[in-house]
């Protein structure tokens, strides 16, 4: 299987393309080159809008529909059209396509001249639109390997694509899907569309198996810049307290301090602005059984990478090319350099308890389990490759007054101050360093005095990096964090007698209503009872009239 991956590259997001830098100077005193570009602005300009055609980067794509449907019937109707109105359609576009070209040619030459904003512009706009159309291809690695593997896959896959086109598809349809693929690959729809379709697992199987590239879509992908391999891990330095260790170099489980993708071994002051640290690499090589293929890096795509630092088990390039990228802090605050220890990269034994010199823990397919000899119910195998190298951290070349107070952690430091303000190599060596050479009027140290001084009297221990008066940060947040939980409170509160005050307003409009309800039905009930009195009257009247 292959170790390289493969991401899948959407659309582009760099802002470097939509930046431009003006070169008007350089034009105005080349007149040669001015005069080459006005020349050639018109078919700078055919260029510039077939390309915005080509990557829908144009303000209103109509264009770009009435291409896809001019293309869709023109492929699905050839049989039609080639004898009734072919001549027609062939002499149309060829009319408009000379039309328009003669049009620009001529605005360009006998017009108004392009300025050099305009041409420069325009050929901005040719490099943006060329890159976004280049740039699916650019992040496939064209190796010797992968064209053998493309041609492979090409001949295994033409029996296949055979069978396509003389049963399920026409070679019409194909010629036709083919092309409305290209015509809208940069389309926003088309990006979604693609968007949507790799995250699952089984169309990126797909594409493994016909490439034969490891593609997969890492979770972490984007942190990184350009889908590399570089590691951003935070500043490693914590302390420039000098940890002493004898042996060889391998310290206790207790002192041993673990910074994101390697491990700290021992720190050295190297000078009063430079700290040296001996750190290892432990980074685990990954695999995973498939059934027909054996053991292949391709792991799923929820799992570790391939190679990944044992630490963080983030992804880790590989440790057997030479150019082995190290990591890259996120601040530029300080100056690293990095330098191997170790001539080449070592299995440690100690993984799987020295049981074999491969190296491989096996575990089940959840990587859990672990056991150290092959078994036909384990899936996944893991062993890890060590390597140690030096990082020296530059940190500042002036020592500043200001910064005294926080750095100083020794009364004996307070004599430094009389060089504060100066360069590094302005600064006496006998400031520097305790145990260097006096002269022969001073006494066996830089005071003069003849007690012995304490290691750390002259050092400068962390040079602009040691917190400001922790305490006074923390007190600070809780005082935000209290502030922030009384006014949620308030908040809490206000929303509480709203809604109350909302309620008790429903409650009175419905006794309200209740009562005018009762009022109605009251009034109804005594004019029931007056008109059934008039009516008694009126019979009783009706009756004694008729005696």
């Amino acid at each position: 299987m292959s170790d390289e991956v493969v991401y899948a590259v959407f659309e582009p997001s760099e802002a470097k393309l939509l930046q431009t830098t003006s070169q008007t100077n350089l034009l105005v005193e080349n007149p040669i080159l001015a005069s080459a570009l006005s020349n050639i602005f018109p078919y700078l300009l055919l260029m510039d809008n077939l390309l915005e055609i080509l990557t829908w980067t144009n303000t209103d794509p109509y264009q770009n529909f009435l291409l896809l449907v001019g293309y869709s019937v023109l492929v699905l109707y050839w049989d039609t059209l080639k004898l009734l109105i072919l001549p027609l359609l062939m002499a149309v576009s060829f009319s408009s396509v000379v039309w328009r070209t003669s049009t620009i040619i001529n605005d360009s030459k006998y017009g108004e001249k392009p300025t050099i904003d305009e041409v420069l512009q325009t050929l901005h706009n040719i490099t943006v639109r060329l890159e976004v159309f280049f740039r699916p291809a650019r992040h496939v690695r064209f190796t010797r390997k992968n064209y053998v593997k493309f041609v492979f896959s090409a001949i295994l896959l033409t029996p296949l694509h055979a069978t396509v086109v003389s049963t399920f598809l026409s070679p019409v349809s194909l010629t036709w899907l083919l092309g409305l693929f290209f015509l809208s690959y940069h389309s926003p729809w088309a990006y979604a569309i693609r968007h949507l379709l790799w995250r699952s697992l089984y169309i990126r199987l797909i594409a493994y198996y016909m490439t034969g590239l490891d593609i997969r879509l890492s979770r972490d992908a984007g942190k990184e810049k350009s889908h590399s391999t570089i590691s951003r891990v935070h500043s490693p330095n914590g302390t420039d307290v000098e940890e002493e260790q004898t042996g060889d170099l391998v310290p206790d489980a207790a002192k041993v301090s673990s910074n994101n993708d390697f491990t700290i071994l021992k720190k050295v002051i190297a000078s009063p602005t430079q700290l040296r640290q001996t750190v290892r690499f432990d980074i685990l090589e990954n695999e995973r059984r498939w059934f027909g293929f054996g053991w292949s890096k391709l792991l799923l795509p929820n799992e570790r990478a391939s190679y990944c630092y044992e630490p963080s088990m983030r992804p880790s390039p590989d440790p057997q090319d030479d150019d082995f990228e190290f990591p890259v802090f996120e601040h530029d605050l300080y100056k690293y350099q990095w330098q191997w220890m170790d001539d080449r990269w070592e299995l440690d034994l100690e993984f799987n308890k020295s049981r074999y010199k491969t190296g491989w823990v096996y575990y089940d397919s959840n990587w859990a389990n672990p056991v150290y000899r092959d078994q036909s119910n384990k899936y996944t195998r893991t062993r890890k490759w060590t390597r140690r190298a030096t990082l020296l951290i530059d940190k500042r070349d002036t020592v500043n007054d200001y910064y005294l107070p926080y750095l100083i952690s020794s009364p004996s430091f307070f004599p430094m101050s009389a060089t504060a303000d100066k360069p590094l190599k302005e600064i006496p060596k006998q400031y520097i360093n305790p145990l260097a050479e006096k002269a022969p009027t001073e006494g066996p140290r830089v005071n003069g005095k003849n007690f012995k001084i304490k290691k750390d009297a002259f050092r400068v221990r962390s040079l602009g990096v040691r917190k400001l008066n922790t305490w006074e940060l923390r007190e600070k947040k809780k005082l935000e964090e209290e502030q922030y939980k009384a006014r949620l409170r308030e908040l809490k509160q206000e929303k509480e007698d709203e809604k109350n005050s909302k309620i008790a307003e429903i409650k009175r409009r419905r006794e309200l209503k209740e009562e005018k309800e009762r009022y109605e039905k009251m009034a109804e009930k005594m004019h029931r009872k007056k008109v059934e009195r008039m009516r008694k009257k009126e019979k009783r009247n009706k009756a004694l009239r008729e005696r």
